[in-house]
Parts: structure tokens; sequence; C-alpha cells
């Protein structure tokens, strides 16, 4: 079992039979190899790690050793921000995602399907309208899909926390 200990910028692997630590991979956050703002994770296997960067709006892929492989950038080119850098002008909105237990990503037909985290002004009620439930990449081609908006009957209404995706997918 992996836990991501974002204070220590760490991952620690736990033996599940005996609950002992079995390794602890520690990431830099500064400096050449830097990976700053990751706040989830999903290991498709021992050589292709993926890393939500939230803030920084981007995927990575990295290897078994935490080296990034390629990235997928989140942002669309006509995308402004604001003087803080993280919220995006009113009239512009943003998929980013942040991996959770309860919101894994997965791998299917070579496309990774995350689920979408709508940056904008969450306490509007065009939130729902404008956001998608879960965003898929095109591996190969490398294009991204927004998929799944929210229901009608959710639409226009204030929703806290996360929306499981696999709610809608099942």
């Amino acid at each position: 079992m992996v836990f991501h200990v974002r204070k220590d910028h760490s991952f620690k692997i736990y033996d599940l039979q005996s609950g002992q630590l079995k390794e602890e991979i520690n990431y830099p956050v500064n400096g050449p190899g830097a990976l700053p703002s990751v706040y989830g994770f999903y290991i498709h296997n021992e050589d292709s790690i993926f890393l939500s960067q939230q803030y920084h709006y981007r995927v990575l892929l990295t290897n078994g050793n935490l080296e990034v492989v390629d990235q997928l950038n989140l942002i669309p080119e006509e995308i402004k921000f604001k003087n803080s850098g993280y919220l995006p002008e009113e009239s512009h909105t943003v998929q980013s995602t942040n991996f959770s237990s309860r919101s894994l990503p997965f791998i299917n037909n070579g496309n990774f399907i995350f689920p979408s985290l709508y940056v904008g002004y969450a306490d509007r009620t065009d939130y729902t309208i404008k956001g998608r439930i879960y965003t898929d990449y095109d591996l190969i081609n490398k294009e991204f899909h927004y998929r799944l908006p929210f229901p009608k009957s959710m639409q226009e209404k204030l929703w806290g926390g996360d929306v499981n995706i696999e709610l809608w997918l099942l």
C-alpha cells in the first residue's frame, strides 16, 4: 500500500501483510528534478506513475524513480489568470485534476481517464453548467476530451466536496 505524505514530500510504501514500512521515496520540490505542488498520484505500473500538480494544472508521467517522462498541460493556451496565478479570470474556465482515493484515475483503451476539478468560481451556480465530471486524455493522439456534464438535476445548484466519477461510469 502506498501513501503520499504531502508535507514530507514523500511516498511511503507499506507491506500489507506485516504492516511495516517497506520503502520511503522522497522527491525534491526545489532545484533540478523538482516536483512542486504534487497533490495526488496514480500508479499504473512500477515504471508509469502519474502525479497531479493541482496548482500548476499539470499531470506528470514519471518513471519508477519519479523522473518526469512526459507531462500533460491542462491549461488551454488562451486562458488568462488573475495576478494570484491560481484562479483564472472570470470569463475563463480550466479543467484541472486532483487524484484521491475517492476518485481514482484509470487507463482504458489508450485513454488516461481522470476526475475533473473545475477551477473557477464554485460559489456560482453556473459552475455545474461549464464543468465536466471527468476528463480523458488520448495517450496516442495526445488529445483532451472533457466528458460527462453534470446531470440537469444537479445543475444551477451549489455542490461542495468531490463528485465521484465512479458513480457515473457504472
